[in-house]
């Protein structure tokens, strides 16, 4: 699917998860991943489109890109979604902050909830 092609499309929303990724160890990092992928999940069960950054770049070479990079890259996509889920780490990452003040200005539903969002199946 073509990123923005659900917006204004009805109830179905394409849905930026923002949190935590860098951490002091892998160990740690897998945990951040996880998390995201799991809220993800539930999302995608519901019938909703999810941009997960955590499992779109975990599997890349760290050295692909720095980290100023891989947020300029997130938040083009970012622009293009219908709301943000914010995990509850969100405040621990200075790009998961930066990506919540965009979506503000971009006047975008913010969830925190994965049970707040209806479900909506798929076709």
């Amino acid at each position: 699917m073509i990123i923005g092609a659900m917006k204004n499309r009805g109830i179905e929303m394409l849905i930026y998860i923002a949190g935590k990724y860098n951490d002091k160890t892998p160990e740690l990092i897998e945990q951040n991943v996880q998390k995201a992928l799991k809220v993800a999940e539930i999302l995608i069960f519901k019938g909703h489109d999810v941009f997960c950054p955590h499992t779109h770049s975990h599997a890349f070479s760290p050295f692909l890109l720095s980290h100023d990079q891989w947020i300029d890259l997130d938040i083009s996509i970012l622009r293009h979604c219908d709301a943000i889920f914010l995990l509850d780490n969100w405040k621990e990452s200075k790009g998961a902050i930066k990506e919540q003040k965009i979506a503000k200005l971009l006047n975008m539903k913010e969830y925190t909830d994965p049970f707040e969002l209806p479900v909506i199946g798929r076709k």
